[in-house]
């Protein structure tokens, strides 16, 4: 009976993660287009293409507020990321009824702050639901069909927005859609909490500080990691400037 209840939980799983592959694959497309669309359609400045740049590792930072509300709390782990998808969609569907430079940025950071704070709860998830040795091949194959539909969604896309410079609200809206559909796909999926004891679990206090703390403990214990983080933050510093440049080149020249 146990044995079947694995296998119950990790069929449900396995859909919930190519429905999310698929599903999400749309809106992920359209916001790596971000900074094209704000030059291209809305005639945006280069210190507009500069806020979302600099919004979006920023906000990796705060997500941890959200993301640490599930310390230790397995019962916890759904509500906290569907309301976390939701959030991070949600005004996208004021895209086709607002036409503003600033609702864009907004709307572009609170998708990437709210990505990045429900994923924590997504792994725990999949890593309750999901044995050891089924998980890191499912989990690369559901990751392959994102790759896979992301280079096919941008062939499709791009003749679009080339041909109407206020598609992108409907494509937004359309995108905000199916992820939709997706939190009611995940909404169904169980987790299993067997023998998982929550009773009398204390939420962890925040702390503004705690993240900052752990992060400089790990560099000094750990120093090829902190070689690799000196030499990721240069290149990202790098790609950071020369991002309002392209989506300018982009738009203006080419």
């Amino acid at each position: 009976m146990l044995e079947i209840s694995k296998n119950n939980y990790l069929k449900k799983t396995r859909r919930a993660l190519i429905s999310t592959a698929i599903l999400n694959a749309p809106l992920f497309s359209l916001y790596s287009l971000t900074t094209f669309i704000l030059r291209k359609d809305l005639k945006a400045s280069a210190f507009h293409l500069a806020i979302i740049v600099m919004l979006r590792p920023t906000l990796s930072f705060v997500s941890y507020f959200w993301s640490s509300y599930v310390f230790n709390r397995e019962d916890k782990l759904k509500i906290n990321f569907l309301w976390a998808s939701f959030l991070s969609f949600f005004l996208f569907f004021l895209f086709p009824f607002v036409n503003s430079v600033w609702l864009v940025i907004l709307s572009s950071a609170v998708f990437m702050l709210f990505y990045r704070a429900k994923t924590p709860a997504w792994m725990e998830i999949v890593k309750l639901n999901i044995e050891e040795k089924k998980r890191d091949n499912i989990f690369s194959y559901t990751t392959s069909i994102a790759y896979f539909i992301g280079p096919i969604l941008a062939f499709i896309l791009g003749p679009l927005l080339e041909k109407n410079t206020l598609m992108y609200k409907n494509l937004f809206f359309i995108a905000a859609l199916f992820a939709l559909v997706n939190i009611w796909i995940i909404s169904k999926l169980p987790v299993n909490l067997i023998n998982k004891n929550i009773q009398g679990v204390k939420k962890e206090k925040l702390s503004i500080l705690k993240p900052i703390k752990e992060g400089i403990n790990l560099l000094r214990s750990r120093r090829d990691f902190a070689l690799f983080q000196l030499g990721y933050m240069i290149a990202g510093f790098g790609l950071m400037l020369i991002q309002p440049i392209i989506a300018i080149f982009a738009a203006d020249k080419l």
